[in-house]
């Protein structure tokens, strides 16, 4: 595990950062940086492996959990000119921190930060938390950072009636406020607690799974808090569907054993952990079909036994 951190927030300030940066960002600038001057580390050109799996667990107090939270602030520093990155052909991602990068973390009183590489035009990149334009940085500390990281949740801005999350153990409830936390945490800038079809969707029973899936997915395909929002709700239209057809409820559909995955690769892993037979000859389509009709079964023979 790393021993410290250090950041020089003085640079950081006179280069224009302070608005499209965080803490987060810095944090994960130096792992990049120090592992470049480590000889076991695995390089392409110049660059380095940038490990996800190392840097969780290098970094524990970044509140990285999920992949795409670190692709997304990757693609956000090579964005703003402080860092390169390769892609080797076996899909690894290599990185290097840039010369403006040392600029801004060596900058003492008196000194002069480079520009940023690519044009890079600092100041039009400040990040909000609400549309009237209030930026997060100027109380700061990240609100939905401090509860990603701290796990805390704010009180008066829980729901009262919503559902535990599906994948942890602890009895927490769900709310638009950890619903933000867990976006901003995969990178998502523009997020609202207070937005009311978010209210809405946690209200009608949307789970944390069904979030995490939704900001995933809209963030890999450069959209926002709006598409993601979106998604879950065409999700929880797709169950209430299904429920009716099926004569099961929507409950019983989030059962693992019911959840067929929307992804075509998972498709078989899926069916293996829960005792399903494997696609055959059959395309991922009609799989698809098969195993939905597996689901309706196994759901018929689930609602005589109850």
């Amino acid at each position: 595990m790393k021993f410290s951190i250090q950041i020089n927030q003085l640079g950081v300030v006179e280069a224009g950062l302070a608005d499209s940066t965080d803490l987060i960002d810095w944090a994960l600038l130096e792992y990049v940086f120090d592992w470049q001057a480590n000889t076991r580390a695995a390089r392409l050109e110049d660059h380095v492996w940038l490990n996800y799996a190392h840097l969780i667990d290098e970094m524990p107090m970044l509140g990285l959990r999920l992949k795409s939270a670190i692709s997304n602030r990757v693609k956000k520093l090579v964005g703003l000119g402080l860092l390169t990155v390769r892609r080797a052909e076996d899909r690894r991602l290599f990185a290097r921190t840039t010369d403006f990068y040392l600029d801004v973390v060596k900058f003492r009183p008196g000194d002069s930060v480079g520009i940023p590489p690519s044009g890079v035009h600092i100041h039009e990149q400040g990040v909000h938390i609400h549309e009237q334009g209030v930026h997060i940085h100027e109380q700061g500390v990240h609100m939905y950072e401090h509860i990603l990281n701290n796990q805390v949740l704010n009180n008066q801005n829980k729901l009262p009636g919503t559902h535990a999350f599906p994948d942890t153990e602890a009895e927490s409830e769900l709310s638009a406020v950890s619903v933000c936390a867990l976006w901003f945490g995969m990178g998502m800038m523009h997020v609202r607690h207070n937005h009311p079809d978010l209210i809405e969707l946690i209200q009608s029973g949307a789970t944390r799974a069904e979030f995490e899936y939704a900001g995933t997915k809209s963030l890999s395909e450069g959209k926002g808090f709006g598409y993601a929002l979106g998604i879950v709700r065409g999700r929880l239209r797709e169950l209430q569907t299904r429920a009716a057809e099926q004569g099961a409820t929507v409950t019983q559909l989030r059962q693992p054993w019911a959840m067929v995955p929307r992804d075509d690769e998972a498709l078989w892993p899926w069916a293996k952990q829960h005792g399903y037979p494997g696609p055959g000859s059959r395309s991922y389509r009609d799989y698809r079909q098969y195993l939905h009709g597996k689901v309706e079964e196994r759901l018929k023979r689930e609602g005589k036994r109850g």
